[in-house]
């Protein structure tokens, strides 16, 4: 389980690149990092890097699509699976779901995971 707060950091339509941080169990304090890419008006699918404060990393994919958009705040969800990583989390594995909370004016939003890793 844990919860991102993140920022947009690059747009280059119809991909995008986040960042922030946040806490998650396994790796307490870290750091993320997602580059996406929107497949149809609603929905995006991309990869995701998570840093714990030793520098471990968990690797991960997802797939989300927009389920309400209440302007200027769009709800997400969907899926993620993880593929690996470095450190303790070397040939990691795992899955779970997650939800964002997005604002659209500001840029930013807040995720949170919920799932297993297997390390």
């Amino acid at each position: 389980k844990g919860e991102f707060n993140t920022a947009l950091t690059a747009n280059n339509h119809p991909c995008y690149e986040l960042a922030g941080e946040g806490k998650i169990t396994h790796m307490g304090k870290a750091t993320t990092s997602s580059s996406y890419c929107f497949y149809n008006p609603y929905c995006t699918s991309g990869t995701t890097n998570t840093v714990a404060a030793n520098g471990d990393e968990v690797h991960s994919t997802f797939d989300q699509c927009t389920v309400n958009i209440e302007y200027p705040i769009m709800y997400v969800e969907g899926t993620f699976q993880v593929t690996g990583g470095t450190g303790r989390f070397a040939n990691a594995s795992g899955s779970g779901t997650q939800s964002t909370v997005w604002n659209l004016e500001t840029h930013s939003g807040t995720t949170t995971v919920d799932g297993t890793i297997v390390y």
